[in-house]
């Protein structure tokens, strides 16, 4: 009897094993409820409207604003070339002499046709004073005085025929001969002694002294602000102090249309070195230094958001995310975003100009929003309200 009992116990402990093994197995083959994702910790900025003050430098080479291409209006040989690179001549300084074949020999055939021409036109003359005297006695008739009167016409038309002749050969014989037309400083010379000249090509490069000018190429928001005669600052970059020289330049020159290319206008401003203090220094002041202009630009009641609150400004998506039904930034909680596109029009001091579809006043993600996708769930604390910055943000 106690035999049968004990194996009754036996088979009871089995049983009660397999089936807490079974509820077990059942308990971890049962799917864990999902984990919720904490909602991303952004710091937040306000869109405003105002004014965006920048400023703009543009960089150019200056050169002297009387300069000019030397050239002889006849074609021959260069002769003999007076002067060098960077030598500094005066008005009227004969700079360049032309040798010409065709020159000498035109010069003495215009002469001797004048000298000819001369000697019969005087003896003209003196056969009409006798043929008069004849005609007054009546020896001759009418007609041989009229024809004496007709050669000595003709004659003195043939006379300023040849010293208009004699003028157009001395005018190319003193080309030949090339001037300085002012004072200044040979800054390029293109031909060398022996070479042959074409008439109107280069041979020497002359700069003036006095005002220098830079020309630059300027955007339509810049030439739009600028006229004639209006003052731009102006820095002129000395290498050897390893500083800039700050001037006052003018605007001499606008154009009126932009390049189709680059979409740039061209702008001439002009300058005196003499307003600054050590303007007598040659080596200080001299054409070819690079210089900037600075022009200021203002724009009146813009959208403004923190440069940082702009995703991907420069990847043609740029965009910012907007906390939809948060406008105090002290009560912001938890709240959704949505990306708004933006355009962006300006930069300056950390703000930028936009055109978008934004309100003043709205919030939108100035700090972790590198990652950050349309409809997400994100929680701003007001003690993050006010931060800007991009990147994620940990919490404290």
């Amino acid at each position: 009897m106690s035999m049968r009992m004990a194996d009754t116990d036996r088979s009871m402990q089995r049983l009660l094993a397999l089936l807490a093994g079974s509820l077990l197995l059942a308990a971890c083959d049962k799917p864990s409820a999902p984990v919720q994702a904490e909602p991303q910790l952004v710091a937040v900025s306000e869109v405003r409207r105002g004014s965006l003050q920048r400023q703009i430098e543009i960089s150019g080479i200056s050169r002297a604003q009387q300069r000019a291409l030397l050239a002889f209006q006849s074609s021959g040989i260069l002769q003999q070339r007076l002067v060098r690179l960077g030598d500094r001549v005066e008005a009227g300084q004969l700079l360049a002499v032309l040798r010409n074949p065709e020159l000498e020999p035109a010069l003495q055939a215009a002469a001797a046709s004048i000298a000819r021409l001369e000697a019969e036109r005087v003896q003209a003359q003196r056969n009409l004073r006798r043929l008069q005297d004849l005609f007054r006695d009546g020896a001759i008739g009418e007609q041989q005085l009229e024809e004496q009167q007709t050669r000595l016409t003709t004659l003195e038309d043939q006379l300023r025929e040849a010293n208009a002749n004699l003028s157009s050969s001395r005018e190319r014989a003193d080309d030949a001969a090339l001037r300085a037309d002012f004072a200044g400083t040979v800054v390029s010379v293109l031909r060398e002694p022996g070479e042959f000249v074409q008439a109107g090509a280069s041979v020497l490069e002359i700069a003036g002294d006095g005002l220098l000018e830079v020309e630059l190429q300027v955007p339509h928001a810049v030439w739009q602000l600028l006229q004639p005669g209006a003052e731009v600052p102006l820095s002129v970059q000395d290498l050897y102090a390893n500083d800039s020289l700050p001037l006052t330049a003018s605007v001499r020159d606008l154009g009126a249309q932009a390049d189709a290319r680059s979409g740039l206008y061209p702008l001439v401003l002009e300058y005196d070195p003499a307003q600054a203090s050590d303007a007598q220094s040659p080596t200080r002041w001299s054409p070819g230094q690079r210089v900037s202009a600075v022009f200021e630009l203002i724009g009146s009641d813009q959208l403004l958001v923190d440069l940082n609150a702009i995703v991907d400004p420069t990847g043609g998506a740029a965009r910012v995310y907007r906390l939809d039904g948060v406008r105090d930034r002290a009560s912001a909680g938890l709240a959704t975003v949505t990306a708004v596109p933006v355009q962006v029009l300006g930069l300056a001091e950390g703000q930028v100009a936009v055109s978008a579809a934004l309100q003043a006043g709205e919030l939108v993600v100035a700090a972790g929003n590198l990652s950050m996708v349309d409809g997400q769930q994100v929680r701003v604390q007001a003690a993050l309200a006010g931060m800007t910055g991009s990147g994620s943000v940990s919490p404290p």
